[in-house]
């Protein structure tokens, strides 16, 4: 069935969360904000994504997919004093999938909480936007970022070879059933953990929470070299 204008805009509204204030995401007590990505902001977004991968996206890329705001989330995690951008993200919705298509935190601030709220939020977007299962990609040796993405359901299913700067390569996760009351209930569990972690100094466990799957993460991905060999 198609979708007319009102829905259209009403779904993207949903999509787009335009100011949410985050009170506990970080560790050393400074308040920040979650926030539509906007051109202002993308001088910091910019400079992150140079340091979390050479190659990533352009100016011209953020600003084509910010112009997509029917099936595109894009937010910032803005600390506001200063109002710095210490993180940011987004997903692409379509035929009821989401795609978590960019994810980057800035060095000084990893392992303190602020992507848990960046997939909370988005993937919250994906679930207004009727998708049934989420996918993304990441960097096959990072296992800090595949423990945070497993704490929300992904799993790995595959590589997709020299995939970042034509040399390393990226391994598939997806989670199935988001459409459901128990991923709500999840993403809701996922956030209240990380104001839970601020308070009793353990934030790095609330990123990391099933640190058994990354195991299952490694020989998964073993499996699927050796069947592409």
């Amino acid at each position: 069935m198609s979708e007319g204008p009102g829905s259209t805009k009403r779904a993207a509204d949903r999509l787009r969360r335009a100011e949410t204030t985050v009170a506990e995401v970080i560790t050393d007590d400074r308040p920040a904000r979650l926030l539509a990505l906007e051109e202002r902001h993308l001088d910091d977004v910019l400079a992150i994504e140079e340091a979390s991968s050479p190659a990533g996206w352009t100016r011209k890329i953020f600003l084509t997919e910010l112009a997509r705001p029917e099936s595109r989330c894009y937010l910032v995690l803005e600390s506001q004093d200063p109002e710095d951008v210490i993180a940011f993200g987004g997903v692409q919705v379509e035929l009821h999938e989401a795609h978590i298509t960019t994810l980057a935190v800035h060095a000084a601030h990893r392992r303190r909480g602020p992507a848990t709220p960046l997939l909370v939020e988005p993937l919250r977007g994906g679930r207004g936007r009727d998708a049934r299962a989420a996918t993304l990609e990441v960097r096959h040796h990072n296992l800090p970022a595949q423990r945070l993405y497993a704490g929300f359901g992904f799993r790995p299913v595959g590589i997709r070879p020299r995939y970042y700067e034509g040399k390393d390569d990226a391994l598939i996760m997806w989670a199935h059933d988001i459409d459901e009351d128990a991923y709500e209930r999840l993403l809701d569990a996922r956030a209240a953990a990380v104001g839970r972690a601020r308070r009793v100094g353990a934030m790095e466990a609330v990123e990391h929470p099933l640190q058994g799957l990354v195991g299952d993460a490694r020989a998964a991905v073993d499996d699927v070299r050796r069947k592409l060999c």
